[in-house]
């Protein structure tokens, strides 16, 4: 399998600190889609676009700042983020929203369980892999 090739090349700490920094990058845009996925029809529909907007175009600026992969908006993100050029900047970012998410996701659990509402063990398990890839990152 070709991601069991890409391990075994792996010679560096450098390398596997840049795989986990954009793996880290990717899992942002997931969980903003996820939390976009759990936003409730509500007084809150307001908290959850925005969450989800701010974690998607986070996720962007740092994947911007691991892979160079958008090269037109380059200057765009070194200008306005400069955090997402620095590996120091990425991995408090990548840390800042693990917590934020670990502890959005534990507070949504909390209410849903108060409410007597069933929990999705499968949304939870693909949240908390998304929070782990983001902690690896930091």
């Amino acid at each position: 399998c070709s991601a069991c090739w890409v391990f075994a090349t792996m010679n560096s700490a450098e390398e596997g600190a840049a795989l986990a920094g954009t793996a880290s990058a990717c899992a942002m845009p997931v969980v903003a889609v996820l939390a976009l996925m759990d936003v409730e029809f509500s007084a809150s529909v307001l908290h959850g676009l925005t969450r989800s907007l701010l974690l998607f175009g986070l996720g962007l600026v740092c994947l911007q700042g691991e892979t160079r992969l958008f090269y037109t908006h380059h200057e765009l993100v070194q200008e306005n983020f400069g955090f997402a050029m620095k590996p120091l900047g990425r991995g408090c970012s990548y840390l800042m929203a693990g917590l934020y998410c670990v502890g959005a996701r534990a507070a949504s659990v909390a209410q849903a369980t108060a409410a007597g509402e069933a929990v999705s063990g499968t949304f939870g398990f693909a949240w908390y892999i998304c929070c782990l890839a983001m902690f690896l990152g930091s």
